[in-house]
């Protein structure tokens, strides 16, 4: 094998949510999930002037946005948490982990976020499993903005 690229299949990122506090997590592994994305976009603003050349732009906020979508299991307690943390008033906060490898491992890097949950979708479809597309996007924490995090 020549090179030293590594690649790794989409099913094998872990995804959890803390049910501990962010200085002491408890991490539960979110297994029947299906997909998962973190997408990142930033605002800009218009930094042009009458002497550019080109168009010059600032960034001026970023935005991320958590998806996957969860299979109804009898055996994971994730979609009723997920479910409630979207439909409560006011919204509950989850803290969750997208990580390259086990959360227990030295060296396994990824992000962790403090989110409310702004989408729940159910679906029900006549030929594949219950399914719900859950969308989780940042919300104001005080102990932690959305970080790069690596396990010590």
């Amino acid at each position: 094998m020549s090179g030293s690229t590594l690649t790794k299949a989409g099913k094998k990122v872990y995804l959890y949510r803390n049910t501990g506090t962010y200085g002491t997590p408890v991490w539960n592994q979110i297994t029947n999930r299906r997909d998962a994305s973190l997408n990142g976009t930033a605002t800009e603003a218009d930094a042009s002037d009458a002497d550019s050349a080109f168009d010059e732009t600032i960034v001026v906020s970023r935005a991320l946005e958590l998806s996957t979508q969860l299979k109804w299991s009898t055996g994971s307690d994730d979609w009723a948490v997920l479910k409630t943390a979207f439909m409560a008033d006011p919204s509950t906060s989850i803290e969750f982990a997208v990580m390259d490898g086990p959360i227990a491992t030295t060296g396994s890097t990824g992000h962790r976020l403090t989110c409310q949950i702004t989408q729940f979708n159910e679906s029900y479809p006549a030929k594949d499993v219950l399914v719900a597309d859950v969308v989780a996007k940042p919300t104001p924490n005080a102990d932690h903005v959305p970080e790069e995090y690596t396990v010590p």
